[in-house]
């Protein structure tokens, strides 16, 4: 079994039991949690690599413990839910979801995004073994860290925004397509649409105007995509 704990949270057992068995099949480590308050419970406990989050559940749903989540943990949460409106995956993703997959679905294709997902990750830590510091006036980016201050007052993004920001740092004065960025950022294996970008580079905008609000170093370039302006 692998040392890669996914905790799956679904208030449907069936669902439960598809993924957790699909997931020990490409030995990973699944544990699953019915709703939302018995997942925060689990990862008050527990050390977990990965979440799989469903959105309809009662009580505590899947926003709500996103959100909670992202309070204290980058850990990556990759959203499994029957909600296909736009605004849903846009809302989960400015929330700090890495990624949003609608029912009915592949377990296949859910799997392939888990190790996609590890996959970069394992990119992010081989990238990052040399320092690498970026210096923008108030905004410090450190790949070894990887942490971002404004101000030398940190900057808390998730590791898929850190990874966003840092791709469009390292190319400072280019314009950069969103294809471009999700081969960069996710790998060329991603299954997701291009309005990911969006929703991401939205949340950094955020996040960035609220450390610092004259600091907007990421510029929209019309029908191309981003240039980061350092």
């Amino acid at each position: 079994m692998s040392d890669r704990t996914v905790l799956v949270v679904d208030d449907h057992a069936d669902i439960r039991s598809l993924v957790s068995d699909y997931l020990k099949a490409s030995n990973f480590s699944p544990v699953c949690a019915a709703d939302g308050r018995e997942a925060l419970s689990v990862m008050e406990r527990t050390q977990v690599d990965l979440v799989i989050l469903d959105l309809n559940m009662p009580g505590c749903d899947g926003f709500e413990v996103c959100r909670q989540i992202r309070r204290d943990s980058a850990v990556p949460i990759l959203v499994l839910s029957a909600r296909t409106e736009d605004l849903d995956k846009i809302l989960m993703l400015e929330l700090g979801a890495d990624d949003y997959l609608t029912k009915p679905f592949n377990p296949r294709e859910l799997v392939a995004r888990v190790q996609a997902t590890f996959r970069r990750m394992e990119w992010d830590r081989s990238d990052s073994k040399e320092e690498e510091r970026l210096e923008f006036g108030p905004l410090v980016l450190s790949s070894e860290k990887r942490q971002a201050w404004v101000n030398e007052a940190s900057l808390p993004l998730t590791p898929i925004e850190f990874s966003l920001l840092c791709c469009l740092a390292r190319n400072s004065g280019q314009n950069m397509t969103r294809q471009q960025l999700l081969d960069k950022v996710w790998g060329q294996d991603f299954f997701g649409d291009e309005r990911t970008v969006d929703a991401h580079i939205r949340s950094i905008r955020q996040k960035l105007r609220q450390a610092e609000e004259t600091l907007r170093p990421i510029q929209s370039v019309w029908g191309v995509g981003y240039r980061f302006e350092g």
